[in-house]
């Protein structure tokens, strides 16, 4: 089994920025807290494929990763001509036609991973490319639990908004915070992916800090739905330390695995 040695040794489908796509998908996708290792996992992959000139499979999270980069047309693009000369087509995923064509499939997945630890001397990371025996199931799995909270915090809000869903009321008390910890606590057990806090209004909470630091400590993917009257500098500012200070702790020494800024969002 050899490799197409025709193909440039540039460094460009390493280099190349994609780092607005890679920020969209961490925010935008359920497997957003691996976007910066699949960004990794999708450039190897196009690689292989450019080297090979052959249709391999890539493993789902990684289909996953290049259905973002296809969705920014234009970047993509001009990744895959500047890095490869030429534009790759994205395969249609796994056939259902018929068994002969499963079984294809199948080969043409094995051969991608054994391709993987021939040009890049390492056996692809597992928990993104799973075995070939056990693609099915750790697919299934992945289904089989939650991969989003939306937590409401409080009825209480600064607004009176008619065309509110939620009926806000300052008469109530706020939501046991005891309570939006074990929920927490359980989602963090489940393996929850992304937190999104609202209310009413969740910063009208005088323990609002409390609530953002349990909601950090659960997954890396937290947003919040705010009407914006009650942000301050101040609080912009914590905000922001709260998450620099989980990126750095989570910073790697890889520096294609290396991505230590993450996002607010507010709606």
């Amino acid at each position: 089994m050899t490799l197409n040695q025709h193909l440039t040794s540039s460094t460009i489908w390493r280099d190349y920025d994609l780092s607005e796509i890679t920020e969209r998908f961490r925010v935008k996708s359920p497997f957003g807290s691996k976007a910066g290792e699949l960004e990794l996992e999708a450039r190897r992959f196009l690689w292989l494929s450019a080297k090979t000139k052959k249709e391999l499979v890539p493993s789902e999270l990684v289909d996953e990763y290049w259905h973002a980069m296809i969705l920014n047309t234009a970047t993509y693009r001009r990744y895959c001509e500047q890095s490869f000369g030429f534009f790759i087509e994205h395969s249609s995923g796994i056939p259902r036609s018929t068994d002969e064509a499963f079984a294809a499939y199948r080969e043409a997945y094995r051969e991608t991973l054994e391709f993987y630890e021939l040009e890049f001397h390492n056996l692809p990371p597992a928990e993104i490319w799973p075995h070939p025996d056990r693609r099915l199931e750790e697919r299934l799995a992945r289904y089989k639990k939650p991969y989003r909270l939306h937590l409401e915090t409080t009825n209480h809000c600064n607004l009176r908004c008619e065309h509110c869903y939620s009926e806000s009321s300052n008469t109530e008390a706020h939501h046991d915070l005891h309570l939006i910890a074990a929920v927490l606590d359980e989602a963090k057990r489940l393996g929850v992916s992304k937190v999104t806090l609202t209310g009413g209004e969740v910063l009208s909470r005088p323990d609002w800090k409390e609530v953002f630091t349990k909601a950090l400590d659960t997954c890396d993917n937290v947003y919040f739905i705010t009407n914006g009257l009650l942000l301050t500098r101040k609080k912009l500012e914590w905000l922001t330390r709260q998450r620099a200070v989980r990126s750095l702790k989570k910073m790697e020494t890889n520096i294609f695995q290396a991505y230590p800024y993450r996002y607010w969002s507010c709606y």
